[in-house]
């Protein structure tokens, strides 16, 4: 019965359950491709056979269609692409496509992959600021895109030069690509360590977000020096009883850290 209801024009997807009784056999028949409070179809079943043979069509809870909920007839055969907009930027949607020929409707096809939500180019990462730690290494902290573009920030790329232009950016010594886990932030930094023949001379630099989609155009360029500063916190600081008259220090040298 299934096969055959499904042959029909615009019955679409249904199931069938088939129950015992006295005199042979209730089939429950659910549709399921329309979508939506839709009207009650008529059946004739003039031609059934048997003791009581009838047939009738019930609602047993009216149809909502989901939220956000869209359609489209495209009237070509010709036409294999057709692009949706004015969606809701980083909210998931399901996607299903099914062919009508003179016979009726085909079954639905979910799209590959089955949820996908619609994505921009973030924003630049925001905050970016620099700051000499001694006179061999530099920091640059940033926080997050104030737009993720409808998906959360991955990755970021740090870069730094001598030129204000980053002519130097793409080498390996000039830049560093910052992968996320869910642990990280919502402060970030990355300490550029220099060589002490150029330490003196100012370094610049930017910072990029991307967010499995596309990268941000480059944040503000921000600049600073190598300078010897007094030394942050000594870590590590722990003391031990040792005897009655005696506390044992334990400590370790103050190194930069990007972590508090």
């Amino acid at each position: 019965m299934k096969d055959a209801l499904e042959s029909l024009k615009g019955i679409g997807e249904v199931i069938v359950t088939r129950y015992d009784n006295s005199n042979g056999h209730n089939y429950f028949v659910t549709f399921l491709t329309e979508l939506g409070n839709i009207e009650l179809m008529s059946v004739d079943y003039s031609q059934l056979t048997g003791p009581n043979a009838k047939a009738r069509v019930a609602t047993i809870e009216d149809g909502q269609l989901p939220s956000n909920f869209g359609r489209k007839s495209i009237g070509s055969s010709l036409i294999n692409e057709y692009t949706i907009r004015d969606l809701q930027n980083g909210t998931p949607y399901y996607i299903r496509i099914r062919a009508r020929n003179s016979e009726g409707l085909g079954g639905y096809t979910t799209a590959m992959p089955a949820l996908l939500a619609p994505k921009e180019q973030p924003s630049t990462p925001s905050n970016v600021q620099m700051f000499n730690l001694d006179d061999d290494s530099i920091m640059i902290t940033w926080q997050a895109p104030e737009n993720d573009g409808g998906s959360p920030v991955n990755r970021y790329l740090i870069q730094w030069d001598t030129d204000e232009e980053f002519s130097n950016a793409s080498s390996p010594n000039f830049h560093k690509e910052l992968f996320l886990t869910t642990k990280d932030g919502p402060i970030f930094c990355h300490i550029i360590n220099l060589n002490g023949v150029s330490s003196s001379i100012a370094r610049y630099g930017r910072v990029i977000a991307f967010n499995d989609y596309k990268w941000s155009e480059a944040g503000s360029i921000v600049s600073a020096t190598a300078l010897a500063r007094p030394p942050g916190p000594t870590k590590n600081f722990k003391v031990i009883g040792t005897s009655g008259v005696g506390i044992m220090l334990n400590w370790s040298y103050p190194t930069p850290s990007c972590h508090k």
